[in-house]
């Protein structure tokens, strides 16, 4: 059963623990690198990409390629 959007959104707000740039510096540092994946990296830059185009976390700021990967994330 699919979860409700609002639901995803709720979740990916409460699980992501950064802002924007923090996430971004993670992700372009040696400890990320050594840490992860590319599979890994790609997603937590979708993530901080998300984060910048909408900072107020409006449920209706979001696309429905960003809930697709929410709902990755959360999943």
């Amino acid at each position: 059963m699919v979860k409700p959007k609002a639901e995803v959104i709720e979740q990916f707000n409460d699980g992501v623990n950064m802002d924007a740039e923090e996430l971004e510096q993670w992700v372009e540092g040696d400890k990320a690198k050594n840490a992860g994946t590319g599979v890994g990296l790609e997603s937590g830059r979708k993530i901080a990409d998300i984060l910048k185009r909408n900072p107020d976390k409006d449920p209706e700021g979001y696309e429905d390629e960003d809930i697709g990967h929410m709902r990755k994330v959360t999943g």
